[in-house]
């Protein structure tokens, strides 16, 4: 006997009014589990994708003033480093009072320089970023990591003479 056929007996044994009380509570059940289980969760995956789109939005707004920066930039003409561009990036360091903060400053092969700086306070990290940039000197690789003491970070880096 199959499920559908054992389904058939215990229906057919049922009193026709035990059948219709079981239609009506089908009927009364049926629209709450919709309910329950197809509109309330497509309602709240509907709103969650409708603050998800305008955060994107949001997103997408910034990227596109990021381009435009970086198209007026690129429009700019480029700066070159002076002729001893490791010695500015080390002036514009002790010019910030970075001089303590210094660890390490090597020359490495291929013209660049490795400098690893130790609890610098972020504020004076990112003054001495626009000082390099302004100077010519690029960043080639930057790690940064968190020095522990509030607001400061250690600092890896290889910079070039920009060309």
């Amino acid at each position: 006997m199959s499920a559908l056929e054992t389904l058939r007996a215990l229906w057919q044994a049922r009193a026709p009014r035990e059948r219709r009380l079981i239609l009506l509570g089908a009927a009364l059940l049926l629209p709450v589990a919709l309910y329950l289980y197809l509109w309330q969760p497509l309602m709240r995956a509907h709103a969650r994708l409708e603050r998800e789109v305008a955060h994107l939005g949001q997103e997408l707004e910034r990227l596109r003033a990021g381009a435009q920066e970086l198209q007026r930039l690129r429009a700019q003409p480029g700066v070159t480093a002076p002729a001893d561009w490791a010695a500015a990036a080390r002036e514009a360091a002790l010019r910030l009072g970075l001089e303590a903060r210094i660890a390490e400053w090597r020359r490495a092969g291929d013209g660049q320089l490795q400098v690893r700086l130790e609890a610098v306070p972020s504020a004076a990290w990112a003054a001495w970023l626009g000082e390099l940039a302004r100077a010519g000197v690029r960043v080639q690789r930057c790690e940064l990591a968190h020095d522990g003491a509030a607001e400061a970070v250690r600092v890896r880096l290889v910079l070039t003479g920009g060309d």
